[in-house]
């Protein structure tokens, strides 16, 4: 079913106001493993925000299809062990018929939607260079169709802008590639071109750094020689962001090989592989520019966009590294 009401896993991407009220009041919690060993088993729940960490009152009912793991990575209250699509169908149709959400609650959720994403149209607004990440993120979800599928790379732009909500929107089930945890650079922009195998006639789209593509760059001429027509949107601040802002904030402003002084030119290695190559340093040429990789597209060719973006720095990433980055009061 297609629809534009988020899903609760929407909303629980990253950090928000929304989130942390949505975990801390929710009286039971039922997930598949599979999300919680990834960031569990990584140490990544260790070093999240605590007011974003689900109630210690809530009863925890994980589910997988195998019991080994059930309660490894947070103690089960009601472990369940089968398919996570068959259990939750089985648990709506137990549910008395008068069930309903608690007063008021699905209007909160509403309004606060309402609030981020007017958050995010006015960072989109900001037309200072370089070029605000969410300018290039909110215009290609108003420039690609509604069923084009999302690739996430990791890092502090990708993933924790492009990939949280409500920057893009995603409107159909088994729409997005990302990588499991925070560890696995270029997972997304590698495997990208295989949603086209897929999905022939929907476009693909991926927000990825310029760090983890210059991991994977070599997946661009294979794009073009199999009529791959995928679009790779660069976002590039010259760094490697993430772990050059905790040699900032940890290791006392130490900076060690994790900004580029020297940048591979994109869009023109891009046209040397058979793509169309575009680099954006204007934030008034963002709209247009993925217009034109959408027609490459379109004509069967694949397309690297470099966008010059700024070091931005929202308060998913600092919930992300909370132990890390300097934290408000």
């Amino acid at each position: 079913m297609v629809t534009d009401r988020p899903s609760l896993s929407d909303l629980l991407r990253w950090m928000s106001p929304l989130r942390s009220r949505v975990l801390s009041t929710a009286e039971t919690l039922v997930w598949e493993t599979l999300v919680s060993r990834a960031s569990c088993r990584g140490g990544q729940l260790a070093d999240r925000q605590p007011t974003a960490l689900p109630s210690p009152d809530a009863t925890y009912i994980p589910v997988d299809i195998d019991p080994a793991e059930l309660g490894r990575a947070i103690p089960a209250h009601v472990p369940v062990n089968g398919d996570i699509k068959r259990v939750l169908e089985q648990l709506l149709t137990a549910l008395p018929e008068d069930t309903h959400a608690s007063p008021g609650r699905t209007e909160r959720l509403l309004q606060d939607i309402t609030a981020l994403d007017a958050a995010v149209d006015r960072m989109a607004l900001d037309d200072g260079a370089p070029i605000h990440p969410a300018r290039v993120i909110r215009t290609a979800r108003s420039v690609f169709p509604r069923d084009t599928v999302l690739g996430v790379d990791l890092g502090a732009l990708a993933q924790h802008i492009g990939g949280a909500f409500p920057f893009f929107r995603v409107y159909r089930p088994r729409s997005v590639i990302t990588p499991s945890s925070f560890y696995g650079m270029g997972f997304a922009a590698a495997a990208l071109p295989a949603a086209r195998l897929v999905h022939p006639r929907r476009p693909a789209l991926c927000f990825v750094g310029d760090g983890s593509f210059q991991m994977v760059m070599n997946i661009v001429p294979m794009a073009a020689q199999y009529g791959l027509a995928v679009t790779w949107c660069v976002l590039n601040d010259d760094a490697l962001g993430s772990i050059r802002d905790l040699q900032e904030h940890t290791y006392g402003n130490r900076i060690q090989d994790t900004e580029f002084p020297f940048q591979p030119d994109f869009a023109r290695l891009a046209e040397a592989c058979g793509a169309y190559g575009e680099r954006v340093d204007d934030p008034a040429a963002v709209p247009d520019a993925l217009k034109r990789a959408l027609a490459e597209n379109a004509a069967g060719r694949p397309a690297v966009l470099d966008f010059a973006v700024a070091r931005t720095r929202l308060a998913q990433t600092r919930e992300h590294y909370f132990t890390t980055y300097p934290q408000d009061d």
